[in-house]
């Protein structure tokens, strides 16, 4: 077992280097990443404005409590503190975060499923992986069109039409 003192961000190099029971420290910046700011990204497509290349990310959410409506607080919860979330819930971003946005390091709580697993050896072993982006999308859109289905009570062709962009009321 190897201490590694990363400044972040790291490279490829650096990453690959890490083996399991070993410890890290990590300097300068550490991303939270909540639930809503995934959901955001990929599937609302909103680009984050920050540079994930080489970073760490910790999976978070906002620890608040309730309190009464003010203008100090017109959501009527007041923020305590930023934890650490089971990270499970949000492990179909995991791909993207790495792929995407070049993330290196995820930190969360609890376990991570078997395809998160199986990605990260991929990686690690520089092996192929058990689906394409492709057909991954293409098994999503099956699903949500079943979903589409049993809401509407209609038949829903396949491929679907891109989901038309909403725009929220100011």
């Amino acid at each position: 077992m190897t201490h590694h003192v990363l400044d972040m961000p790291i490279t490829e190099a650096q990453a690959r280097a890490l083996r399991v029971g070993d410890t890290v420290t990590l300097e300068k910046t550490l991303f939270g990443i909540r639930d809503a700011t995934l959901i955001a990204m990929f599937d609302g497509g909103r680009a984050t404005r920050f540079d994930l290349k080489g970073h760490a990310v910790i999976h978070t959410a906002p620890n608040v409590k309730k309190v009464p409506v003010t203008n100090e607080n017109a959501s009527g919860y007041e923020p305590l503190c930023i934890g650490t979330t089971t990270s499970q819930r949000m492990e179909r971003f995991t791909r993207p975060l790495m792929e995407q946005n070049g993330v290196r390091i995820i930190i969360g709580k609890g376990g991570m499923g078997p395809e998160t697993l199986h990605f990260l050896e991929a990686c690690i072993r520089n092996t192929p992986v058990m689906v394409t982006p492709e057909h991954a999308r293409m098994v999503m859109e099956v699903y949500m069109a079943a979903d589409a289905s049993a809401e509407s009570n209609q038949p829903v062709a396949l491929p679907m039409a891109p989901p038309k962009s909403v725009r929220a009321a100011a």
